[in-house]
């Protein structure tokens, strides 16, 4: 029997979004190529997709959002003195939002979405396990592969979050998801140097003790569980203290931060952290 075209096209995004999730971590140019593939599939998408109401009602505020921000992006640029042309081209920048807009019915398509964080989440572990052999053991200072692109920190944190979660309420394969974490953790703060994973990882914690707090209000010992966060996130500090990449960029952070803010208004404004037309 023939498959349907429906069928056909799922089988091509579900693809797609598995080899989309391992170049992410390895190489921009199949990044890129995998999302304009994935976007030529979008009208099928949306034309199949079904909103129920909870999933609507949910959209609907982060579409919103979205969109206000890159119109304030634009806008911002405008006022600055920028032209229009200037001002929308930089909008690129953020390309990224719309994205989230215009693929949302592909990844809430429950297999594509799970094929792809099963890939992403292999090709994560495994990266990580052969970043923290290419630089302990082998005494690399830099990424084993090149083309690593600079979302690589961001990547490790996302998947670290939310398998502490799934630690929390699935409560399943919990040795491997224990060593996964202590793996990625690993990876993120000795054989990496992404220091705005550093960063998202401490806020994004402190959130996820928030959130676990707050969604279980019929637990007994909630004081008892903040508390055990934050020992655990204490102990986590101090752990990471010894890492001398970790040690390397904050104090590279630092030495920025206190460089921008002794600079003049107009030296500011030539200056590429200030504004992304520069």
């Amino acid at each position: 029997m023939t498959p349907s075209i429906d069928a056909i096209l799922f089988r091509l995004s579900t693809l797609l979004v598995a080899l989309l999730s391992i170049c992410l971590l390895t190489t921009t140019a199949g990044t890129n190529i995998c999302v304009f593939l994935l976007l030529l599939l979008t009208p099928w998408a949306w034309k199949n997709h079904q909103w129920s109401e909870h999933e609507y009602e949910f959209v609907k505020p982060l579409f919103a959002f979205i969109i206000l921000f890159c119109l304030f992006d634009l806008v911002r640029n405008i006022i600055a003195g920028y032209s229009f042309s200037d001002s929308f081209n930089a909008t690129r920048h953020v390309r990224k939002f719309f994205f989230i807009i215009l693929l949302w019915t592909i990844f809430a398509i429950p297999k594509i979405s799970r094929s792809c964080l099963i890939s992403l989440g292999a090709s994560v572990l495994t990266l990580s396990i052969a970043n923290l052999i290419w630089t302990l053991y082998l005494n690399h200072d830099e990424y084993m592969l090149y083309s690593m692109p600079n979302m690589h920190g961001q990547i490790i944190v996302g998947i670290i979050l939310l398998t502490l979660y799934a630690i929390f309420y699935k409560r399943m394969n919990l040795f491997f998801l224990t060593l996964t974490v202590s793996i990625l953790f690993c990876s993120l703060f000795y054989a990496s140097t992404r220091r705005t994973g550093y960063i998202i990882l401490f806020c994004g914690f402190i959130f996820l003790c928030f959130l676990i707090f707050y969604d279980n209000k019929e637990l007994k010992y909630r004081r008892e569980l903040i508390f055990l966060g934050l020992l655990i996130l204490f102990t986590l500090s101090f752990f990471v203290s010894f890492s001398s990449k970790f040690q390397f960029r904050m104090t590279a952070m630092i030495n920025e931060y206190y460089q921008f803010i002794n600079l003049n208004a107009e030296d500011r404004s030539q200056d590429r952290k200030s504004t992304r037309l520069n």
